[in-house]
This record gives C-alpha cells, structure tokens and sequence, in this order.
C-alpha cells in the first residue's frame, strides 16, 4: 500500500518536469493499489461521492468547451476588460455581485 501511495506522490510532485499529467499518476497509484489487492474494484465502485464528483465536473467542463467555442467567454472577457479599463482598476465591489 505505502509503495503504491508512494509512487503516486513521487509522480504528481515530479511528473510535470518528466511529461506525467496528475490524473495519469492518480491512474498508476490506483493501478497499483488495485493489483495489490489493497483496494478492490468493489470498493471503488461503492464510493459514491467520488462518481457524483466525476459527473459533475465532467459536465462543467462540458459546458465550459461549449460556452467558449460559442465564443460566450470571448464577449464576457471583453465586456469585463472594458469595465475594468473604465474604472481603471480590478474593483472588487463590482466583481462580488457576479460571483
């Protein structure tokens, strides 16, 4: 289990200097952790919170690519960019209403 966890940290620490993405040195932890047999694919499949949190960004990210190959990020990017050369400064008491 520690060398499987181990090798997980050790690749997202150093993997963007050798070419690993996070989630493929999450992948090789999980990998590892199952070839072990400290996980089973039983175990994975019951946690649920991590699937709903897999959908979810799934779907946000789905409609991110959309909304910006509609060119929607473009317009509010300009829109955002002309108020805040009006203003002349990033104003958080214009920002706070939009989060």
């Amino acid at each position: 289990m520690m060398v499987g966890i181990g090798v997980a940290l050790v690749l997202w620490v150093v993997g963007p200097s050798i070419g690993v993405s996070a989630v493929l040195a999450a992948m090789i932890g999980l990998s590892l952790l199952l070839c072990a047999g400290t996980l089973s694919w039983k175990d994975c499949l019951s946690y649920t919170p991590a699937w709903d949190t897999l959908v979810w960004f799934a779907v946000l990210i789905s409609m991110s690519n959309q909304l910006n190959s509609l060119g929607v990020i473009k317009v509010g990017a300009d829109w955002w960019e002309g108020v805040d050369s009006a203003h002349g400064t990033c104003s958080w008491t214009l920002l706070w209403p939009l989060l």
